[in-house]
């Protein structure tokens, strides 16, 4: 995305994977959380072909990172390491300065 200041990228923001309108606000307990995380994945698994699909979670450790609440987060995230093979574990700064490293006929515009 072009601004004034110059290009800016962005990245998919998953309102409602993010754990505090869906725990808080919603009142999904953690054990719905980690089903919603797992069947999030599953399916954008399924749809990776033939582009990349970037799967994005927004955590806060004052929600989720309860102890109550870990053990779910946990099943979910073996779930998604189970496929560790066939996906890349990074950060948010990580995809952007591999994007920017791409030849111009292979960014999306």
């Amino acid at each position: 995305m072009q601004t004034y200041d110059g290009e800016m990228l962005t990245f998919p923001y998953p309102i409602e994977l993010d754990d505090q309108p869906a725990i808080v606000g919603r009142h999904v307990s953690a054990e719905e959380y980690a089903e919603m995380i797992n069947d999030q994945f599953d399916v954008l698994m399924d749809l990776k072909e033939p582009h990349q699909i970037v799967f994005s979670l927004s955590l806060n450790s004052f929600i989720v990172g309860q102890l109550f609440r870990q053990k779910h987060l946990k099943r979910a995230f073996n779930h998604i390491c189970n496929r560790r093979d066939e996906i890349w574990i990074t950060t948010p700064n990580e995809i952007s300065q591999f994007y920017r490293k791409l030849p111009d006929t292979q960014q999306l515009t």
